[in-house]
């Protein structure tokens, strides 16, 4: 198989390269193989992994060289519209602030770093939760919905930890310790408000939020279940809120 035909295998994640005795690279042997891995630091081939170009709120999918044991990534493979793939530098082409390539599937270990997605970290978050409604079997998807969302909070994206966070919640995933996770959101919230002093209204504001969402979060970790609908549209209000006030200061 040629890279030239790469586009046409749809079900493969990962092919690895077997010849490049061409001075064209869309002439290079390739073959498919059943990984399921990101390929990185693992052996000494060069792979062509399949990812998404995220841009402009669409998605594009491409093609990625990951040459080992190095992880060097130098090229890029588009499809093109007259049906030819096109090689292009990654580097030169692909680092830019709002443009970000995420692996086209849901790997099965865990490295949530593949998915994180700056400026836009819901997209990476997005991606998985849609992976994992789509293909339930892959118990490595919520793990790295749960990693993403830690990784998030650590960087300051809380609107979109909780989110993570919450959606695992709602479907029993990795209870004890999204709960921790949500617990530690919470402290970072408070932590916020306690060296940002705000006005007596607005601080009762918060009080109240925090006095009512506290129960419910240890009713939770004792296995009784509050409405979470409610619980997410009140903590993404004040989170509003919080990031008004901020900005305000």
């Amino acid at each position: 198989m040629k890279l030239r035909d790469i586009f046409n295998d749809k079900g493969t994640k990962i092919f690895r390269l077997t010849g490049c005795y061409s001075g064209d690279e869309l002439d290079w042997d390739i073959v498919p193989t059943d990984l399921d891995i990101f390929p990185s630091f693992r052996d000494d081939e060069t792979y062509f992994v399949s990812v998404l170009h995220l841009y402009e709120g669409k998605e594009e999918r491409c093609f990625l060289d990951i040459q080992n044991p190095e992880g060097l990534t130098l090229r890029i493979i588009k499809f093109e519209t007259n049906g030819i793939p096109k090689i292009e530098s990654y580097i030169k082409n692909y680092v830019a602030p709002n443009e970000k390539l995420i692996p086209a599937f849901s790997v099965r270990e865990i490295n949530s770093s593949l998915y994180f997605t700056d400026p836009e970290p819901i997209l990476g978050i997005n991606f998985l939760i849609r992976e994992f409604e789509r293909d339930r079997t892959n118990q490595f998807t919520p793990l790295n919905i749960l990693e993403l969302s830690k990784w998030l909070s650590d960087l300051w994206y809380i609107n979109e930890s909780f989110y993570g966070v919450s959606y695992l919640l709602k479907r029993d995933l990795h209870l004890t310790a999204s709960m921790e996770h949500l617990m530690k959101i919470k402290n970072q919230i408070e932590k916020v408000l306690n060296e940002n002093p705000f006005k007596d209204e607005e601080t009762t504001v918060f009080s109240y939020f925090f006095r009512n969402c506290s129960d419910p979060f240890l009713r939770f970790a004792h296995g009784n279940h509050p409405t979470w609908e409610d619980l997410i549209s009140e903590f993404n209000s004040v989170l509003l809120k919080i990031k008004i006030l901020l900005n305000n200061k």
